[in-house]
């Protein structure tokens, strides 16, 4: 896979992280995973069980850490994409949608 290629399947990913992350339906399920796993974690008096409780709020915050990277990596293919498209002579930069 070429380097324009690897910008373009990045810009695309961008595209669908930030479509997630825009999503209501998704977003609201993030928060309310987040507020059970916290309600449960305060109730809670086994360490081991706060413990996984614990785990369980990091990865909930993870999977929207790892959606924002793509929609940053999506920026810098853009910004990468534009460049190539002006080092291969265009006149004016190619418009990439993130």
């Amino acid at each position: 896979m070429d380097d324009e290629q690897k910008q373009l399947k990045a810009l695309d990913r961008a595209s669908k992280a930030e479509g997630l992350l825009n999503n209501d339906l998704l977003k609201e399920a993030f928060a309310d995973i987040e507020a059970e796993l916290i309600k449960r974690w305060r109730s809670e008096q086994d360490p081991q069980a706060r413990d996984a409780l614990w785990q369980a709020m990091q990865i909930n915050e993870q999977i929207q850490s790892i959606l924002k990277r793509h929609v940053q990596s999506g920026k810098v293919a853009k910004a990468a994409l534009n460049k190539l498209s002006n080092v291969v002579g265009m006149d004016r930069p190619m418009k990439f949608a993130t």
